[in-house]
């Protein structure tokens, strides 16, 4: 496989310092108690880490789904830099139910755990992500990658690390999922197996679009980041921002980093404040989805 064109993804020496990714931002708007035991569980007073780390890695049929689509997508990517010939379907279909059953095999699901079912039905997921994969794989993004795509104007595909990065001297969080060129610049796409909400995402792609201005130099105007949703049918949501368009998103991320540090004790070594301060959400429909519900009593 050819890496000519690979863009490095920069590494970091370890810190205690917060990072900011979106992911952490949903937890803390969501829910503070809920965030505590998200980011802080091993200075729980309380409740042994053991039993919040085992409710922490509860998994849903949903998040399975695009764990593996997310797998199979930089695969098929991958592919793409040693051969543009056809896929043959048969072989990727024993390759990607290979990659279900991989995950099956290693997750603790919340339907179960939560008594909702007794069971995890892997034909329904299978034909689920038959459906993902084949929407992909019948769209024009596919046919552009495998027909024009130029991987040695620069790509990255699912980096392999953490997705530790700096915006404007903030360590925060973002990983592409898939970054490459094309005649009108940089295309940075995040995959979604989720509903359309360009309202939910449109921060997380705008945060991507700005660490491409400082870290991979840039400018905005050949940044364009998209959401690309492989529900059918394919669809992808760009987003091209301005330069003040991203001064204004560095500038909320520094906001929200900065609310998320007010709930530290000791800032540096990102130590919290007491759980007390770290509030149950008054909205108990989101409790029904979350997998700590059982420590608030509330459900």
């Amino acid at each position: 496989m050819s890496t000519s064109g690979l863009i490095p993804f920069p590494e970091y020496p370890f810190c205690w310092d917060l990072g900011w990714s979106f992911t952490r931002r949903k937890a803390f708007e969501s829910c503070k108690r809920r965030y505590w035991y998200d980011y802080y569980n091993r200075w729980d007073p309380e409740i042994e880490r053991e039993s919040i780390m085992q409710l922490k890695g509860l998994s849903s049929t949903p998040m399975l789904i695009g764990e593996v689509v997310h797998i199979l997508m930089a695969s098929i990517a991958k592919r793409l830099l040693r051969s543009r010939a056809e896929i043959d379907r048969d072989r990727f279909n024993i390759y990607a139910r290979k990659a279900l059953t991989n995950a099956l095999n290693n997750c603790d699901f919340q339907e179960i755990h939560f008594g909702h079912c007794s069971e995890i039905s892997a034909d329904e997921l299978w034909l689920r992500l038959q459906t993902f994969m084949e929407s992909y794989l019948s769209s024009d993004r596919y046919r552009w990658l495998q027909e024009e795509w130029d991987p040695e104007q620069g790509y990255l595909i699912d980096p392999d690390c953490s997705g530790e990065t700096r915006l404007a001297g903030m360590k925060i969080y973002a990983k592409p999922d898939l970054l490459v060129h094309d005649e009108q610049g940089m295309l940075i796409i995040d995959w979604k197996t989720g509903r359309r909400d360009a309202s939910e995402h449109s921060l997380q792609v705008a945060v991507y679009a700005a660490w491409a201005r400082e870290v991979l130099e840039q400018p905005a105007s050949k940044i364009r980041v998209a959401d690309a949703y492989l529900k059918p049918p394919y669809c992808e949501e760009t987003l091209r921002c301005s330069e003040s368009e991203l001064d204004a998103v560095v500038k909320q991320v520094r906001s929200e980093r900065a609310s998320m540090q007010a709930m530290c004790i000791d800032v540096v070594e990102n130590k919290p404040l007491e759980k007390e301060k770290f509030h149950m959400t008054e909205d108990t429909e989101a409790c029904r989805f979350c997998n700590y519900r059982e420590l608030c009593h509330r459900i």
